[in-house]
């Protein structure tokens, strides 16, 4: 549970500097739409209510929404361990049962003001359960469907025809579709990890899994430990991160004109 605390008071951290940032960018410059856009606007409104809200992770401004999530994930981490060690399989079953009954029943988090979490507990656990299922021997018993050409081919079609159908949607250019079938993929559901978001993370897998051998000696070249390092650091390349997107948005806003002309 240490890496829970760690991670919950990078959030407390994270959260009072990124809202007073937002806050005095927002009174120091006249900007005072950033509060809404950002969702802090609540704090000047309602400060005590607000502030507790956040500590129990119901309220988030606008990008926060991955440390939660992963806070709880963690949180539930032993007991599933527990259970994977001993019945790997009837661990991720459970797992997808959860699942399905989120999407089925729409389980989630409630959020405050309104609302629920933007990343549903529920329906993403599944990739984490995933991962240590992986991890735990699961990669093992799957390199057989891993090793398949056909699975191979399926892998790569599938993530080629999901490149075409976000590029064709962002850029407006979907009328080469068949009738309906953008219907299924957008808008797109992320809050609740729809199935297509799965399977194109299995796809991924199988594709690195084929095309990346676990010995392969550039994963130990120079030019790639500032990746291992940032994987390595994930925690504080988030925080960052998050810091930096508001500086960018914040200096588009205000050179974008100029920049224009």
């Amino acid at each position: 549970m240490r890496r829970v605390w760690q991670l919950y008071v990078a959030h407390v951290l994270l959260f009072v500097f990124y809202a007073a940032a937002i806050g005095y960018v927002a009174q120091r410059y006249g900007h005072s739409h950033l509060l809404d856009e950002f969702n802090v606007a609540g704090l000047i409104e309602q400060p005590v209510a607000t502030l507790t809200q956040g500590l129990m992770l119901k309220f988030k401004p606008l990008n926060l929404d991955v440390l939660p999530l992963y806070i709880v994930l963690m949180a539930g981490f032993p007991p599933l361990l527990i259970v994977m060690m001993r019945w790997p399989n009837a661990a991720l079953a459970a797992s997808i049962s959860v699942y399905l009954s989120a999407r089925l029943f729409g389980w989630n988090f409630s959020a405050y003001p309104s609302g629920d979490w933007y990343f549903n507990p529920f329906t993403w656990q599944l990739l984490f359960t995933l991962g240590a299922w992986a991890a735990l021997g699961g990669r093992a018993r799957m390199q057989v469907l891993a090793r398949s050409r056909a699975v191979l081919a399926a892998s790569i079609a599938f993530v080629v025809f999901a490149a075409v159908v976000t590029l064709a949607d962002r850029f407006e250019t979907t009328a080469f579709l068949p009738t309906g079938m953008l219907e299924w993929f957008v808008p797109n559901d992320k809050t609740n990890l729809a199935p297509y978001r799965v399977l194109h993370f299995l796809a991924v897998a199988v594709i690195v899994v084929r095309l990346v051998p676990s010995d392969w000696s550039g994963l130990r070249s120079a030019a790639l430990q500032p990746l291992i390092v940032c994987g390595q650091r994930s925690l504080e390349v988030f925080c960052v991160g998050i810091f930096l997107s508001f500086v960018g948005h914040f200096i588009l806003e205000m050179y974008s004109d100029g920049l224009a002309a």
